[in-house]
Order: C-alpha cells, then sequence, then structure tokens
C-alpha cells in the first residue's frame, strides 16, 4: 500500500491510501478514531490512549498471563537440576532417589488393606500356612474336622467291612446309624478295672455327639467297669467321637468299651468303642454337624498283612446333596502291605451327611488303618 496526495474540487489536497487486489488498485479510505462519550471528545487513540476494552467474566488479564508465562517457562527449561521445583510431597522440595532410602522426602505406600508397610528392615508381617492358622482358632468361621480308624483280621465281605475294632468286642462288621430322633446310649467295659473308682484303667470318658436337630454336643460319663452305664441325653443321633478324659495308673482302657443303643445289643447296635490298651476311639465315622459345610480335603489308608485289600473313603451324598443311608464312593486306593500316603480330595460334604472309610478284602486276615481330615466351616 502507498499513500499519495490527491488535489479536491475545491483545490485542497488531502491524502489518499492505494491498495492493489489482484492487479488492481483501489483508493481506501483513511479514518482517525476518537475516544469518549456521547458530546464528549477523549482525544485520539494512540499508545498513550488505547482504546478501552471489557474483558468477559473470567477473562486472562495481562497478570493473569504473566503468571503463566512464568509456570511455562520453568517447564520449558525442565532438566535434571530443575525437577525438585515439582513437590509431590507437601513440604519437600522434590523426592530422594536410589534404593534403601528412609526420609521424609521419600513416597510412602500403603496396602490396600490400609495396613502401612514397615519400616526400614522391618519385615511385612509374617506369612503362616492356612492349615496352621485354622487349627490355632485363628480363622473365624472354620475348624478342622478329622479321624482315624484301623481294624485287624479282615474278612471276605461282598459288602465291605467298616475300618473299626468291631470284631474286639463281636460287633457288626458295618456300624449302624442311631435314629434321626435321637437316642440314649449305653457304657460299658468287659473289664472291670474301668469304673470311676478303679486305680488302672479308664475312670471317666467324654462323648461328642450330634443331637436330633443336628447341633454338637458332649456329655461326660463314668464307667463302671462290666455294669453298663445309661446317658443322660436321649437325643444323641451320631457319634462323632469318643474318648478318655480321666485314667488309673495305666492310662488306658483295660478292657474293650462299648457305645451301643439303650436297651439293643453290642452284637447288632454298636455306634462307638474304645479298644483295650488305647483311649480313644478308632473309628472313622463323622457326621457333619448343621449349619456347617465339609471340605475334605485328602485322606490315606495302609495294609499291614501283605493281602490286598481296597480301602475307600465314602459319604452320604453326592455332588453336595444329602443321600441319607447312601454311602457313595468318593475315592478308592488298593493296597498290598504297603500305605497310600496322603491322597487329595477336593470334596463338599453337606450338614447332615455321614463319611467314613470302609474296606473290601481280597483274602481273611488284612489288617490296615486309615485317617481322612477337611475343613468344617459355618455354612
Amino acid at each position: 500500500m502507498v499513500t499519495v496526495q490527491v488535489q479536491g474540487s475545491d483545490g485542497n489536497t488531502q491524502d489518499v491510501l492505494l491498495d492493489t487486489i489482484t492487479g488492481e488498485t483501489y483508493a481506501i479510505p483513511i479514518y482517525k478514531l476518537s475516544i469518549g462519550d456521547v458530546g464528549l471528545d477523549g482525544g485520539p487513540i494512540s499508545a498513550a490512549n488505547p482504546m478501552p476494552i471489557i474483558l468477559p467474566a473470567g477473562a486472562s488479564t495481562e497478570a493473569k498471563q504473566n503468571v503463566s508465562n512464568a509456570s511455562l517457562g520453568i517447564m520449558d527449561d525442565w532438566d535434571e537440576s530443575d525437577r525438585a521445583k515439582v513437590n509431590p510431597i507437601a513440604g519437600q522440595a522434590g523426592i530422594a532417589g536410589g534404593s534403601g532410602v528412609d526420609g521424609a522426602s521419600v513416597p510412602r505406600v500403603s496396602l490396600a488393606t490400609d495396613i502401612p508397610l514397615p519400616a526400614g528392615t522391618n519385615v511385612l508381617g509374617t506369612t503362616r500356612e492356612f492349615k496352621l492358622e485354622v487349627a490355632r482358632g485363628n480363622v473365624s468361621g472354620v475348624t478342622i474336622m478329622s479321624a482315624m480308624g484301623e481294624f485287624e483280621s479282615g474278612n471276605i465281605d461282598a459288602a465291605g467291612e467298616d475300618v473299626c475294632r468291631w470284631e474286639d468286642v463281636s460287633g457288626p462288621a458295618r456300624l449302624p446309624t442311631p435314629a434321626a430322633a435321637g437316642e440314649q446310649m449305653t457304657v460299658v467295659s468287659s473289664n472291670n478295672a474301668d469304673n470311676g473308682a478303679t486305680v488302672t484303667g479308664i475312670l471317666t470318658a467324654r462323648i461328642h455327639y450330634l443331637d436330633n436337630t443336628g447341633a454338637e454336643q458332649t456329655e461326660d460319663i463314668t464307667l463302671n467297669g462290666t455294669t453298663p452305664v445309661n446317658t443322660v441325653a436321649t437325643d444323641m443321633r451320631f457319634i462323632n467321637d469318643f474318648y478318655t478324659l480321666t485314667v488309673g495308673s495305666n492310662g488306658v482302657a483295660e478292657g474293650n468299651i462299648s457305645l451301643y443303643k439303650q436297651g439293643g445289643a453290642i452284637a447288632t447296635d454298636l455306634y462307638n468303642l474304645i479298644a483295650a490298651g488305647g483311649n480313644k476311639s478308632l473309628v472313622p465315622h463323622r457326621m457333619v454337624p448343621l449349619a456347617k459345610k465339609l471340605y475334605l480335603q485328602g485322606w490315606s489308608a495302609m495294609e499291614a498283612q501283605g493281602k490286598r485289600a481296597a480301602f475307600r473313603i465314602r459319604s452320604t451324598d453326592m455332588f453336595g446333596i444329602l443321600l441319607s443311608g447312601v454311602f457313595c464312593f468318593k475315592d478308592v486306593a488298593y493296597l498290598n502291605g504297603n500305605t497310600s500316603g496322603e491322597l487329595c480330595l477336593w470334596q463338599q460334604v453337606p450338614a447332615l451327611s455321614i463319611v467314613k472309610v470302609s474296606h473290601w478284602d481280597d483274602v481273611v486276615g488284612a489288617e490296615g488303618s486309615c485317617s481322612w481330615w477337611g475343613f468344617l466351616v459355618d455354612d
């Protein structure tokens, strides 16, 4: 653009701004702006008298822009020596680097459970095995249920025989199940030295049982030798364990102590027993208590006479559904003078189901033992 003087018809000259646009020359008017209210002249606009501009609310001012420019200037020069200006820890200029550093400028980390991490060289708690913690009573709603059993002089029986010392008292090869409504029991020894006044045999014993609702109960009983003693409870639905509380000088039973249905016979109504020379039942039968579930974890079996036998762990359920009176196989081990070692089981057993181990012998005279365990969990 160029400025030229042009003489008007009145003889006066004035400056005209010319601009060439796409090859054509045009005259561009020149205006001067003044500011001021209506009827007032505030003077021409200049650097010293700029045009006022009203900014909308929240618009960036020069002062705000100057602050931003200062911050952007730091970021533009962000290098190793300038990182201290970023303060992720309140009140600390930068954070410490390197390993094994502990101080105010070291970031802190907490576990998701809001448990603080240990300071310095302290260890992060103590790791314990789950079974140990359950056994210690440190896991709420979970306990360990276990059982062990043994038998001598097994027989060939197509229906199998329960693992227990039933032959010691000429009891049934397969222990019966008490009535669901519960029963009264009788305890008797084959030796008079097992009584509350003796100085040799068992004095008192404890019966761990489930009542007619399936709830866990105990009753302590004082033996009277070969004289039968009835229980106080009349609603014993299942005997889960039978063991000694106090003993005489021998520390064990002098005779075979039978627990059977009151009014019944040991030969047909035996539910549990403590064999002579022992102080605890070796009957591996258990009923899962009411409002519980048993999660079988493992079991084992052993045959000691070199006579082939099949051991089968069983329970009155399948796929977690109770099947009263039907003992379904859960695992099997064929043994001949050897042991199975611990075998894993991952079986859920519902409340009121009965777990036991039975054996099927190929020849007469097999001798064996078994054990099993699992987690008993509140349902």
